[in-house]
Formats: C-alpha cells, structure tokens, sequence
C-alpha cells in the first residue's frame, strides 16, 4: 500500500539520483574539455570552443596556463583540480550524506544534508553566474585573445566565421 509518506520519500529519492546524475555530468564535461583543449584544433568551429572553453573555470586550463607562465617545475602541473570538478565533489558528498538521511529516522542526517545541498547549490549558482558573465564579456576580451592565437588557428576561425557569409552575399542580393 502506497502512503503519503511513501510518496515523499520516492519523491526525495528520485531528487537524490538526479542529483547523484547531475555531478556526473559535470565530472564527464570538465573531463572531456579537458582533453579536447590539448587536441589541436582542424576547423574553425573546434578552435573557436577550444578558445572559449580555455577561460572556462570548469577546465582548470586558466589555473595550468598560470602555473606554467610562474615557473614552477612541470611536475607541479600534475594534479590540476578544477572548479567544475571541485563542484561535482560537493555534488557526490551532498548525495553520500544523503544516504544516511533516508536510511535512518535521524532528523540530523536529514539536517546535514540540508546544508550540503545549500552549500552545492550555491556554489552552482556563483559557478554559473561566472560564466554567464564571461560570455557577455567576450565580445570586449576577443582582440587580445586573437592576437595571442597561432597564425594556423587564426585561419581556421576565419575560414569557418567569414567565408559562410561571403557565400551568402550573392543570396541575400536577389
């Protein structure tokens, strides 16, 4: 028999999985930013996210570039924590303190989860508002990130930015 009380704790449950889900994927996107940015870029699309995704904080890429600018010995750059992956953390130790909260009848598991998740949750929000207004700021930070680009990724992104809409002069003339 299904009672109210049921009903709630599946209700917590299936928040706790897409929780649990949710630090996955941000794990897995740091992970695979990561390797895509030391992958030289073969279009211009590829270069233009590589050049957006390295001034991203989930990649550590920023922190890596800064410690190998300051001199330190290369073996220093080996462990290269990165905020997004420093959030999947709390993400994976708000659902481990979740556990006990569901098995148990304790109110104070329940109490310390609660506060995990409000932690977490802003540090996503401060997270996602960094970026938001990272993207909002790249149109006035573009001039010396081009200049700093290769002559060969300079190509690239002109040839995918500028040629699709020389194409397309003919057609908008008719």
């Amino acid at each position: 028999m299904v009672t109210e009380r049921n009903k709630v704790l599946w209700a917590y449950i299936a928040a706790d999985v897409l929780f649990v889900l949710m630090g996955a994927v941000m794990v897995g996107f740091a992970v695979v930013v990561q390797n895509e940015i030391k992958v030289e870029p073969t279009d211009g699309e590829q270069a233009a996210r590589n050049l957006l995704y390295s001034r991203f904080p989930l990649t550590g890429t920023s922190w890596h570039r800064f410690r190998r600018v300051s001199g330190q010995h290369p073996s220093a750059n080996i462990v290269r924590l990165s905020v997004g992956i420093i959030n999947a953390i709390f993400f994976f130790a708000t659902f481990a303190s979740t556990i006990p909260a569901i098995a148990t009848q304790s109110k104070g598991w329940l109490k310390i989860s609660a506060g995990f998740i409000t932690v977490t949750s802003t540090i996503s929000l401060v997270l996602g508002l960094y970026i938001w207004i990272l993207t909002l700021k790249t149109k006035d930070d573009f001039a010396p990130l081009w200049q700093a680009q290769t002559p060969q990724v300079q190509d690239l992104m002109e040839t995918a930015v500028c040629a699709p809409r020389f194409l397309a002069l003919p057609l908008l003339r008719t």
